[in-house]
């Protein structure tokens, strides 16, 4: 059984568009997300960006080179937006599946 089972509709739409990112698109918001203050949760943060940014530098090696403008990904940039307007508790269970997808919910 998933956290999915307790969301509200916002959530499961958030989550639905989320897996229909590609991978790279997924690491980026996963980890925008997590580097924000929009979260409390019981979990290492900086142990959780630190193995998405080697995913992602694996994926995208200029990203360990660049400095990235997450405005230029504006559909990333939207569901940014609709995660702040979550609940605190399905803000937490949203980047739980999210992390879960990208097997990090052991953190």
């Amino acid at each position: 059984m998933t956290i999915l089972n307790f969301k509200t509709m916002k959530t499961i739409e958030i989550l639905r568009e989320f897996k229909k990112l590609s991978e790279i698109e997924k690491l980026r918001l996963t980890i925008h997300l997590l580097e924000s203050n929009y979260l409390h949760l019981d979990i290492d943060k900086d142990k959780a960006i630190q193995k998405l940014e080697e995913r992602l530098i694996e994926l995208d090696n200029s990203y360990a080179t660049t400095i990235t403008n997450f405005s230029k990904y504006t559909y990333l940039t939207f569901l940014s937006a609709q995660f702040m307007e979550l609940s605190e508790y399905d803000k937490n269970t949203l980047i739980i599946e999210m992390l879960e997808e990208k097997h990090l919910l052991i953190l």
